[in-house]
């Protein structure tokens, strides 16, 4: 079942349940109304009945006239008893008795024209109270007219054939609308429920297309205001990450086969060529020493490779703890001072750091310090140093890495931080282009950044900021 049957339905439930309620309060109101509305029409017609009887030396002769009228309106439309203080029966008007002087001779009533008298109503009539007895479809009134030698009681009993109708009416026309209702609003409901899920259609027809030939694909995004806006935005997002991913991926593939493969390729063809004849010692000690190198520079190459793989797919784990910040720079300047022994490198000294302590992996934290100094040393000139500076501002530590070597373009700066880029003038310089990258995949692990400023032959300034402890 489609979302959009579900949600119609569900619509036409809660308007039929609402609805209902609000019809069966309606039909008790109305039915409610009309009760009380008729019992006040009996109790007007007692008050009338006593008029035309006990009253009428006190009416004037218009008055007495008019009494008279609804009397017989009262004779037509409803049963009229009146008892005498005895309970005995002294008028009924099916009894035919008109003349008011034979009211003091009682009646003999039947079994059935007396089953319908309430008594516990006669009881609250005589203590002055004016019951109102609803029995099955009629309802009664009784009124209690004292005289000075008797207390005589009016009762009134009539049926509502025209409220009951009016009712009957509205029962009708309820149930009709009770029963039309439910389709009325699953239709209602479905053209709602198609409107407003006409942009997760499109979604899902443009989803459809997407594929790795067309990660550029974007879900329209309507009017940008609602939920399934917001919804297709962050589709938008993952698609577009998605895609600089996939072409990352590619580049970064593409890339490292070139890398890998031109060192197995210069291998393979100095050992091809020491094999085709005999040499003598001293080529084939120059043969291997070339090979040597070879796989020094292959091996740094994967061992970086495996390292931003590892970081950037977030499968490892790695253990923090808070290491003292000279440690790891100082330990960073010997590593790297190994293999460019003739060069100086200045740093801060041990007691200018003071207990600035970085919560770190301290083998990943040391690998990019060694990286950034390494691509300082190589990409300045051999008779110039590099210097290493130290600042704290609030709870982020700086730490600047300065050389005076040929600097990087504006255009290349956009592109330093890409696996594998290299800037077109600098072929001459041994290099892989991993490292800076690694170094912010490092740097990003631990919450912090790098930033590079530099001018072509004015030299490069590499900031490292970190949060400290």
């Amino acid at each position: 079942m489609t979302i959009q049957i579900r949600l119609s339905l569900l619509f036409a439930v809660v308007v039929e349940l609402l609805l209902g309620g609000v019809f069966i309060v309606f039909y008790l109101t109305v039915s409610a109304d009309r009760e009380r509305d008729y019992f006040a029409q009996l109790e007007a017609q007692a008050f009338t009945v006593a008029d035309v009887f006990f009253n009428a030396e006190e009416l004037d002769k218009l008055a007495f006239s008019e009494a008279k009228k609804r009397f017989r309106g009262v004779l037509a439309s409803s049963q009229v008893i009146i008892l005498d203080s005895l309970d005995r029966c002294i008028y009924i008007n099916d009894s035919a008795l008109a003349e008011r002087s034979s009211l003091f001779q009682p009646i003999a009533l039947d079994s059935d024209l007396y089953s319908f008298i309430s008594r516990p109503a006669i009881a609250k009539a005589r203590k002055g109270d004016v019951p109102r007895v609803k029995e099955q479809s009629q309802q009664s009134v009784y009124l209690l007219h004292p005289e000075e030698n008797n207390n005589y009681l009016i009762i009134i009993r009539a049926r509502d054939d025209a409220g009951m109708n009016l009712l009957g009416d509205v029962r009708f026309v309820l149930c009709i609308a009770a029963a039309c209702v439910p389709f009325v609003a699953f239709g209602v409901g479905l053209w709602f429920a198609r409107n407003a899920l006409s942009s997760v259609t499109a979604m899902t027809k443009a989803a459809n297309a997407v594929s790795l030939e067309r990660l550029g694909t974007r879900l329209p995004e309507g009017n940008g205001k609602d939920e399934i806006s917001f919804l297709a935005q962050a589709f938008n997002r993952m698609f577009a990450r998605l895609e600089n991913s996939y072409q990352a991926q590619r580049q970064f593939i593409d890339h490292a086969s070139h890398e890998l493969r031109t060192p197995l390729t210069i291998m393979e063809g100095e050992v091809s060529l020491a094999l085709l004849h005999d040499r003598t010692t001293e080529v084939y000690r120059s043969t291997l020493s070339s090979v040597q190198t070879t796989i020094q520079r292959l091996s740094k190459l994967t061992t970086n490779l495996l390292l931003l793989a590892k970081i950037e797919a977030g499968q490892t784990k790695y253990a923090f703890k808070p290491v003292p910040l000279d440690e790891i720079i100082f330990h960073a300047v010997d590593a790297v001072q190994i293999r460019h022994s003739n060069r100086i490198i200045t740093a801060p000294q041990p007691d200018s750091f003071g207990n600035i302590h970085i919560l770190c992996n301290r083998e990943l934290l040391e690998t990019a310090f060694m990286n950034v100094l390494d691509n300082a040393l190589k990409f300045s000139a051999s008779d110039t140093p590099v210097e290493i500076s130290v600042s704290l501002e609030n709870s982020t530590v700086f730490c600047r890495v300065r050389d005076v070597g040929m600097g990087i373009s504006q255009d290349a700066l956009q592109h330093i931080f890409t696996p594998f880029y290299r800037a077109s003038d600098t072929s001459f310089v041994a290099g892989t282009g991993i490292g800076l990258a690694l170094v912010k995949a490092i740097l990003d692990v631990h919450q912090g950044s790098v930033n590079i400023a530099s001018q072509p032959r004015n030299g490069t300034t590499l900031t490292v900021a970190l949060p400290i402890v």
